[in-house]
């Protein structure tokens, strides 16, 4: 999803450092210029200089640079006649980073712009991807009005992209400024080749763009991450006005609880959206919050997603509405809640859902009057994991399940419903039970009977269901196929969390797994 935009930012990362490279020129020559010593830094500063200062002013007026913090200080000072040292120290750093943003603004624009479109094309195009080919219509660019209009636009704390970059001036210049009175004081002769000026400016380049190998961050990345989400949306909008886009966290290695949780939700975009999230300030003090709002909103259901500050990759798809179920459609009459009174369950409910989205229509209806899910909680049952009630076709589903495991699950109700009698389906499982030796593994501080095969996804898969070994067999000493119960469910999992390994390893239950699901 993001390669384009990260290919932007590398583009952007090397223009920064190249003109970063120009500014610490501008700042030596300021340094040299100034030539500030601990005797003279908080004197009033010769008419020589004043004099160059109120030029240098009016040049930067003429190029309509006087705006904001940096007008107001400019022009206070040129209004004076008594101006201390260090204040023109202060504005001439000011302006340096000033005249950097001025030269940057042309190539960020072009490259924003080009990164925007992407994603408002890209959001056009899944539209036009559920239609027939005579009803897609053409995908058009990112207009010069609805660019700037999304630029402007504040984001969920406060601020467009324009102050943005104001602030980091304004910031960059802050600690550059006190590191030179720093080192005037420590009677030390400025130089922005020094390793404390060195280090401040590298962090400021890092905190727009920072790479490091794959990753990539910061603000400038957040900022464009945000305006490209907006962008497709617009895009999306643009061709269905009723649409419904699906979130989509990157689930990385740093993913936060909100995105986490988050992953798959479904919202409408012309519509109220309610759905429940993980808000708080830290990752130490979250908690589980109803929200609702209209259409998508940055940083509550529109990624970034906000609460406290992270870098946050996710995005939107959009969904093919005529491929959603209805209430009518849906899998499960009913969850029961088998729970202690203190366990919230809606991490399992979650599972549930995003188990079940992950399921065609038509399979869906098929299951629908045979299924019903009961989670259940430590200390409620004697069972300590998730598991299928063949008899009273029951899932249970047991604290802290995953949609794989729930998938699991319903893999093993789909092998007594669908499969149930299917000729095929049983020559293939017995194929492969006559290629399997007899072992004993580990599992749950249990010793049991399995089959061991080096194309099972893991050991669990050649589980035997049983109290005797011997009750097993039949008469030619086989194990018999209802006993062996785990081949097809920890296969069905496979497909969807590792398609390609179930694929590669068991080539016929792929197949057989695919036909189902088409």
């Amino acid at each position: 999803m993001w390669q384009h935009h990260d290919n932007q930012m590398r583009k952007l990362n090397k223009i920064y450092n190249k003109i970063s490279k120009q500014t610490k020129n501008r700042l030596q020559e300021i340094f040299k210029i100034l030539n500030l010593t601990y005797e003279n830094i908080y004197n009033i500063t010769d008419k020589r200089t004043k004099n160059m200062i109120d030029v240098k002013i009016v040049e930067w007026k003429d190029k309509k640079l006087l705006k904001g913090y940096f007008g107001a200080l400019a022009n206070n000072i040129y209004n004076r006649t008594r101006v201390k040292n260090s204040e023109i120290l202060e504005l001439l750093i000011y302006s340096a980073y000033i005249e950097e943003q001025n030269k940057l603004d042309e190539y960020e624009n072009q490259v924003i712009y080009n990164d925007m479109n992407y994603y408002y094309t890209k959001g056009q195009e899944e539209v036009n991807e559920s239609l027939p080919l005579y009803k897609r219509k053409e995908i058009l660019t990112l207009t010069d009005i609805l660019f700037l209009s999304l630029l402007a636009m504040n984001d969920s704390y406060g601020y467009d992209l324009n102050t943005y970059k104001q602030i980091v001036i304004k910031n960059n210049t802050d600690k550059l400024y006190r590191q030179a009175i720093i080192n005037i004081n420590q009677q030390k002769e400025l130089d922005i080749y020094d390793v404390e000026f060195q280090n401040i400016i590298d962090r400021q380049v890092d905190n727009k763009i920072k790479i490091n190998g794959n990753k990539i961050y910061g603000v400038i990345d957040h900022k464009l991450i945000e305006l490209d989400n907006r962008a497709k949306l617009e895009g999306i909008k643009l061709l269905d006005k009723k649409a419904k886009v699906r979130f989509i966290s990157d689930n990385c290695d740093n993913v936060t609880p909100m995105c986490k949780y988050m992953d798959g939700m479904i919202f409408s975009i012309n519509d109220y959206n309610e759905f429940t999230r993980y808000v708080g300030l830290s990752i130490k003090d979250i908690r589980q919050e109803k929200i609702k709002v209209w259409g998508l909103v940055q940083g509550a259901n529109l990624p970034p997603i906000t609460s406290f500050f992270h870098w946050c990759h996710s995005t939107i798809q959009y969904v093919n509405i005529s491929t959603l179920r209805n209430k009518d459609d849906i899998i499960v009459p009913y969850i029961r809640k088998n729970v202690t009174k203190d366990y919230d369950t809606i991490n399992e409910e979650k599972a549930i859902n995003d188990a079940i989205n992950l399921l065609p229509i038509k399979l869906g209806k098929t299951l629908n009057d045979n299924l019903q899910f009961i989670i259940v909680t430590k200390g409620t049952s004697q069972f300590d994991f998730s598991r299928y009630d063949s008899k009273n076709k029951v899932i249970y589903i047991y604290q802290g399940a995953n949609k794989y495991e729930v998938i699991h699950e319903i893999g093993h109700l789909i092998e007594d419903i669908v499969l149930k009698g299917n000729k095929e389906y049983l020559k293939v499982k017995q194929e492969l039970v006559n290629v399997s030796k007899l072992t004993i593994i580990e599992r749950d501080n249990r010793l049991l009977y399995a089959l061991k095969n080096d194309n099972f996804i893991d050991e669990y898969q050649g589980y035997i269901h049983c109290n005797n070994i011997n009750e097993t067999k039949d008469n030619y000493g086989k194990i018999k196929l209802e006993y062996i119960t785990e081949i097809f469910s920890e296969s069905f999992r496979e497909y969807f969390e590792n398609p390609n390994n179930l694929k590669e390893k068991l080539p016929k239950f792929y197949k057989i797994i695919k036909e189902i699901l088409e």
